[in-house]
Parts: C-alpha cells; sequence; structure tokens
C-alpha cells in the first residue's frame, strides 16, 4: 500500500479573538438581533451592540518586529512542551528580546505535529511531536488589536525554534468621535473595510461585533491607532474572520 508522508506547516496566525469593553450612546438605539440570507453579502447574525459617542486613540512611540526560525522547527522530536507548560516557557524564552510587553494577552497554545497518512483510507497511521507554539495578541483597554501578535515556537525541553513579533508600544493621545456600530455595519456591506479577503463576502455571517483597534503591517510607518469596528464573519463550519471598519466619525 503506497503511503505518502504530508508535513504539516506551521500557522502563524493573525487573528484577533478577545473581550472588548462596551460603552453606552446616549443617542443609540436598543440593540437589535436581526437574522438574515445566507444569499446577501455580510448576513447579520448577531447583536448590534450599543456604541459610545467616543472611543480612545493611541499615538504609536515605538516598534519591534523580529522574525528568526530554526530548520529544526520541521524536524520530529521525541516531545515537546505541555499546553500547561508551554506559556512559562515562551516567556522565559522571550527574555533575551525584551520580555512580553504589558499589554500583550495570552491567545493560544497549539501542539503542531508530523503526520503520516494513508492516502487510500485518509487515515492518520502514526503522528510525531514537532513543536508547540504560544502565541499572544494585542489588547488596549480591553479592546483587541487586529494584526498585532507574537508567535513563539518551541521544541525539546523549551529549545526556542523559532520567534515572530510584530508589535508598537502605545500612548493615549485622547478621545475622537465614532460612528456606531449600525453605522459600521452599512459600510461593511458597501465594501468599506480596512482589508478585505480574496474569497469574496456572499454567503458570510457576522456572528461578532466588537470595538477595537487595527495594526497596519509592521512594515507602514503607522503614527496612530484609530478605533475600529470588527466584523467576525465566516461561512458555515469556517472560522471567522475580523473585518474592520473606520469607526471614526469625520462630520
Amino acid at each position: 500500500m503506497k503511503i505518502k508522508w504530508l508535513i504539516a506547516g506551521i500557522v502563524l496566525t493573525c487573528l484577533v479573538i478577545g473581550i472588548a469593553t462596551i460603552f453606552t450612546h446616549q443617542n443609540e438605539q436598543k440593540s437589535a438581533f436581526i437574522t438574515q440570507g445566507s444569499n446577501e453579502p455580510f448576513a447579520l447574525n448577531t447583536i448590534i451592540p450599543e456604541s459610545p459617542a467616543t472611543a480612545a486613540m493611541y499615538k504609536v512611540i515605538s516598534e519591534d518586529s523580529i522574525s528568526e526560525g530554526s530548520p529544526k522547527s520541521m524536524e520530529i522530536k521525541t516531545s515537546i512542551p505541555s499546553e500547561s507548560e508551554a506559556p512559562a516557557l515562551a516567556e522565559k524564552a522571550l527574555e533575551r528580546y525584551g520580555g512580553l510587553p504589558k499589554d500583550a494577552v495570552l491567545y493560544k497554545v497549539v501542539q503542531n505535529t508530523i503526520k503520516k497518512y494513508n492516502t487510500k483510507t485518509g487515515v492518520i497511521e502514526e503522528e510525531y511531536p514537532q513543536c508547540t507554539q504560544v502565541i499572544y495578541r494585542q489588547y488596549i483597554d480591553g479592546k483587541p488589536v487586529m494584526g498585532a501578535g507574537i508567535n513563539v515556537e518551541l521544541g525539546e525541553n523549551g529549545e526556542l525554534l523559532g520567534i515572530h513579533k510584530g508589535w508598537r508600544t502605545l500612548e493615549y493621545a485622547g478621545e475622537v468621535p465614532v460612528i456606531t456600530a449600525g453605522e459600521a455595519y452599512e459600510k461593511l456591506k458597501k465594501g468599506e473595510t480596512l482589508v478585505m479577503y480574496q474569497s469574496g463576502t456572499i454567503g458570510l455571517k457576522v456572528s461578532d461585533i466588537k470595538m477595537g483597534y487595527y495594526a497596519e503591517p509592521i512594515t507602514k510607518d503607522q503614527k496612530y491607532y484609530t478605533p475600529v469596528w470588527l466584523f467576525y464573519a465566516a461561512r458555515e463550519g469556517q472560522t471567522p474572520f475580523p473585518y474592520p471598519v473606520d469607526a471614526v466619525k469625520t462630520t
């Protein structure tokens, strides 16, 4: 029986998931729950949250970009750190890079493996340890920052196999008026987003809406973080991705 080896690559995740602080806008109408058809772009299947009149903006005072890896990441290991012990090992590994930022929040820990598949049956016949990923996300005053993250890859005995970091240090720079989540949803349906994926929008369902911030790629000279509405959307059975809509009211 012919057996092929398929090696599972390391996934660098940029998802942003967290709990956003929701403020009350005195002029906002009562939240509503709306379910729409699957043939519409960004069908709404969640509550439209109440909105603040203003939200904080932040000035970028420094940035940090690291991307280091080892060929050993793809090798079979005797053992890799457990999900419970990996965060402490990751924090120790980060000490040589200035430590874990104060606004970093543990997002998830993933044990990656190399799998041997039977290509005729699709059954995994053998599975070997590869590395453990520890992923952090940035939060500002409880609000998620889409795009910012730290990914630490650990091997045997907590050996650092790779680190990927895109992070900006921020300071409070005042308040700006913001549009409501409902107004942002109308912009979303028109395609007025800061990021648009190539998969199209028909069939997407919005399952969650949060206020947060959007970090441009670290290669860009971003001066400020201003509020955005994050619409988490996906097709049935898929993982929701955040679609950021500029929340700053211009008129």
